[in-house]
């Protein structure tokens, strides 16, 4: 069952997709604006705040303080770090500053007072109040700037590397921001590299150093001596993460995605409601219309015309009233078309009784017997087709004949079935060959209104003289097989049956041994054409005839089929295809032996497998076994001084016949009552005597036995 997909929706998805791209690339580019425009905005103000806290350092009021506090800041830290222990234990970072305070009070009682004890060293309580100064700075410079974090620092080259003391990180004293992975407290530190540190467009600041996932902008904060001179005592860094902006930026997006897809479903909404009115509903009913013709169409039943009322004059109402004119041409074909369904049927069951008929009148398509064996194909164009064969003997003689009428149908069929009984009466009763086949000539041509003539290849078959005596009617040449090489039958071509009257006809002989092979052929074989428009030709004909040499008639029929499947392959066939084959049969051997030697009994079924190679395996091995035990009985049995034995073997259509004549005394081995007995079941194998079991054997194998004594010759006939 086939799932409808209403047009309806399809313009509703299209709409959707439609507006889902553009509404898509317009958010993709403001998304991508908004982080641009995010991210310089931070920047500027991030670039604000240091250039504040630079100008708090350098021209401030109370500059030199804050100058000599940062300085008191760092050295306090620069001496807690130089202690190897405590530098060592500084490569762990903390969750707060509380927990570092601790860390380092309860080892170092020097650097920070031990617990309890009421005084703390001048030089801690000056570092704590200097360090909550440079912290209150960077609380502000972060709140105002928008950064995530802003923290002071120094350099200090360890061996060939730059490692970045931190001094105080805006978080420990800040505690509404979240934090990052890490605290940078006072006393962590991290290896840098120059790839670090890249120089701004206006250079006019460093773009600082990039620590963990985040980015880094700073300015340097120097002492300035009594002479002028400015020394850099640490660096203040503003810290933000571009992942936080584009997620504020991915928030600002989902509000807007949210806002647009309910507008869009209103307007989704209704554009197909306005669909529905203005195409969708019209539609419907030119599809219901056809819905049901369709179904009218597939019951075979009377279409009943659909009246279509629109009350729209758009393009669906001009279709609407096309729809209703074909509905009417529909109708009428619809009705020519059962009409002549009906007498197409009436004249198919004709055709068909009249193949059979044409079929019924040739003769079968395989014989054989001790001088020929014949196989034929026919295959017409047509229900009924203008080809045909025959074969027949007259006297001792053999005639074979093939033939090609001009049309196809029943006209032909006709024509042919007249020109099939006129060859075989005129034949079988005129001496004269030549004369019998101008007569049927003279008689098909008179009164021949629809000018049909006949090709065809009339062949007498002498087997005493060995020779074929033929008459070539304007027909296709045909070959000859002899010992593995292929003639071509080239003698005069006559002119065809039934073109004119009182025409002479030549008659030719050629040799036609035993072992040879006629194929006869009409021209619906060489001039079968494939795609490319090429013919079959003779050449591919006589090819294929000596590509079967070694094998049976019916197998080079098949060949034959296969090789021009083969060429043609889906082309159409145009014109009628017989093929004929006949085979001299070299259906006797006649063997004599004149000595009692129980080697002639090899010898004998030796040769029997040789002359009869085609055999059925099961005959021959039946034939075998009965010569043996046959043979070994004559010979051991016979009292005569000279034993003769001459044996025959005869190939008939269906069996094969077995004479052995010997002279010996009369002696009946079939007419013993225990073998009738055996073979009935009234008595068993050991009543039998000597020699009895053998002769059972016999009977058993062949279809038939037979015993005559004639003139002191005793003759056993058997047919297997």
């Amino acid at each position: 069952m086939k799932i409808r997909f209403p047009i309806i929706l399809k313009i509703a998805l299209l709409g959707l997709l439609v507006t889902s791209l553009g509404s898509g690339v317009a958010l993709t580019i403001s998304t991508l604006n908004q982080n641009k425009r995010s991210e310089e905005t931070l920047i500027e103000n991030i670039d604000k705040s240091l250039y504040s806290v630079d100008y708090m350092f350098e021209d401030g009021d109370n500059s030199q303080d804050l100058q000599a506090s940062l300085k008191n800041v760092k050295e306090y830290i620069k001496t807690v770090y130089s202690n190897p222990d405590i530098k060592e234990k500084t490569l762990k970072d903390f969750s707060s500053f509380e927990e570092y305070e601790t860390y380092f009070q309860e080892r170092d009682s020097w650097v920070f007072p031990p617990p309890g004890a009421m005084i703390a060293s001048p030089a801690f309580l000056e570092f704590r109040k200097d360090f909550r100064e440079m912290s209150h700075i960077l609380l502000e410079a972060h709140l105002s700037s928008g950064a995530r974090a802003a923290y002071l620092c120094y350099e200090e080259n360890d061996g060939d590397k730059t490692r970045l003391i931190f001094m105080d990180d805006s978080r420990i004293t800040y505690t509404g921001r979240k934090p990052g992975s890490f605290y940078h407290l006072p006393g962590s530190h991290y290896d840098l590299t120059p790839q670090d540190t890249i120089i701004n467009e206006k250079n006019e600041l460093y773009q600082g150093y990039k620590i963990d996932s985040y980015l880094t902008r700073f300015i340097e904060l120097s002492e300035t001596l009594e002479d002028g001179t400015e020394v850099p005592v640490a660096s203040l860094f503003l810290e933000y993460d571009r992942k936080e902006i584009q997620k504020r930026s991915m928030d600002i997006l989902f509000s807007e995605l949210i806002i647009l897809g309910s507008v869009m479903v209103v307007v989704i909404m209704l554009y197909m409601l306005i669909a529905y009115f203005t195409i969708t509903k019209n539609l419907r009913k030119l599809t219901v219309a056809t819905d049901s013709i369709s179904h009218e169409l597939k019951q075979a039943n009377n279409i009943t015309p659909k009246k279509l009322e629109f009350r729209s004059r758009d393009e669906i109402a001009s279709l609407a009233s096309s729809f209703e004119v074909m509905e009417e041409e529909i109708v009428n074909y619809v009705n020519i078309i059962k009409k002549e369904a009906k007498e197409n049927e009436r004249r198919e069951a004709e055709l068909e009784v009249a193949s059979s008929i044409q079929l019924s009148a040739l003769p079968a398509n395989s014989y054989l017997d001790e001088n020929v064996e014949l196989k034929a194909f026919i295959k017409p164009a047509k229900v009924v087709g203008g080809d045909f064969y025959d074969y027949f003997y007259h006297g001792d003689k053999f005639f074979l004949m093939i033939a090609d009428v001009s049309g196809k149908g029943v006209p032909a069929a006709l024509f042919m079935m007249k020109a099939k009984q006129l060859l075989k009466a005129k034949i079988t009763s005129e001496t004269s060959f030549r004369k019998a086949v101008a007569e049927v000539n003279n008689e098909l041509a008179l009164n021949n209104e629809s000018s049909l003539f006949v090709t065809s290849f009339i062949a007498r078959i002498d087997f005493e003289k060995e020779e074929i005596c033929y008459i070539n009617a304007g027909h296709e040449k045909p070959y000859i097989l002899h010992n593995g090489e292929v003639i071509k039958v080239d003698g005069t071509a006559n002119f065809v049956l039934g073109g004119m009257e009182d025409i002479e006809f030549e008659e030719e002989t050629m040799k036609f041994e035993k072992g040879d092979t006629l194929l006869l052929f009409t021209d619906g074989l060489n001039e079968s054409i494939n795609s490319k428009q090429e013919e079959f030709s003779y050449e591919r004909v006589e090819n294929t005839f000596k590509e079967s040499k070694d094998l049976s008639l019916e197998e080079k029929i098949h060949l034959f089929q296969q090789r021009l499947q083969e060429f043609v392959q889906n082309e159409e066939q145009f014109d009628d295809i017989t093929i004929v084959t006949l085979k001299r049969e070299d259906s006797t051997l006649s063997l004599r032996y004149r000595n009692k030697d129980y080697q002639i009994i090899e010898d004998c079924v030796n040769k029997f497998q040789e002359a009869f190679p085609n055999l059925e395996e099961e005959k021959k091995s039946k034939v075998g076994i009965a010569l043996d035990e046959l043979l070994n009985n004559i010979i051991s049995y016979d009292e005569s001084e000279q034993l003769e034995i001459d044996i025959t073997f005869t190939k008939l259509q269906d069996d094969v016949k077995v004479t052995i004549s010997y002279n010996g005394q009369d002696f009946n081995p079939f007419s013993q009552d225990k073998e009738a007995k055996i073979l009935s079941g009234d008595e068993d194998l050991d009543s039998l005597n000597p020699g009895g079991y053998g002769v059972f054997l016999v009977q058993t194998l062949s279809k038939s036995q037979a015993y005559t004594y004639i003139k002191d010759h005793a003759t056993i006939t058997l047919i297997f």
